[in-house]
């Protein structure tokens, strides 16, 4: 079963909502697993399924619900940390049909991301080269690039040539606004400082992106 959080065009609601009790059930035994600081109260009482069945297997598109609800990053991002679990393990991406177990999950959780804010997660999974504390308009491009390719709202962006445009635009936009020496770089403290990696998750719950 897909855990992912998934949209809904709802105008009533308009907000991100989970399929099923069992899905925050699930959701719940991971933060628990993980333990995490967003563990709900009641995780405990509802027991952890997962944490004795590390048969579990994900998909790229089902990391959604363990970004957004354990590891306190935008569900959008799933990919990206889809592809570090893959790196941390050495395990090849063999496309759509890849998948990765619970400990597997929990090996890269256990590396280092458990020592890491949300925010700095986020900042993480955006730079593309660990040697340096900033983040550069390519990198968030590529960063975008997650955004257009995991949000219905902007399914409109088809035309490849059309895409790379709005993900340049989008990217220079949040570097001109948020560095502080006309570097075209955000630093960690800029980032961190910052309203993006809040709106970052927001994103999460906005059905017109647009808004």
């Amino acid at each position: 079963e897909d855990i992912a959080p998934f949209y809904h065009a709802d105008q009533a609601a308009g907000k991100m909502r989970h399929s099923s009790e069992r899905t925050q059930n699930d959701l719940d035994a991971l933060a628990l697993a993980f333990s995490s600081p967003k563990r709900p109260a009641n995780a405990a009482r509802r027991g952890s399924v997962l944490e004795s069945d590390t048969s579990r297997t994900f998909k790229r598109t089902q990391l959604g619900g363990l970004c957004s609800e354990v590891f306190g990053i935008p569900a959008w991002m799933r990919a990206a940390v889809f592809k570090k679990i893959l790196d941390v393990n050495n395990l090849p991406d063999n496309g759509p049909t890849t998948v990765v177990n619970f400990n597997e999950t929990k090996r890269f959780y256990e590396s280092s991301w458990h020592k890491l804010s949300a925010n700095r997660r986020i900042f993480e999974l955006i730079r593309t080269d660990a040697t340096l504390n900033y983040v550069t308009i390519e990198d968030l491009v590529s960063v975008v690039r997650l955004l257009v390719e995991a949000h219905p709202s902007l399914s409109f962006l088809a035309q490849h040539e059309f895409q790379e445009l709005y993900c340049k635009t989008v990217a220079i936009r949040i570097a001109y606004g948020n560095e502080q020496h006309q570097s075209r770089r955000v630093t960690w403290s800029d980032f961190d400082r910052s309203d993006v990696p809040q709106l970052m998750r927001t994103l999460d719950t906005v059905t017109d992106i647009n808004q």
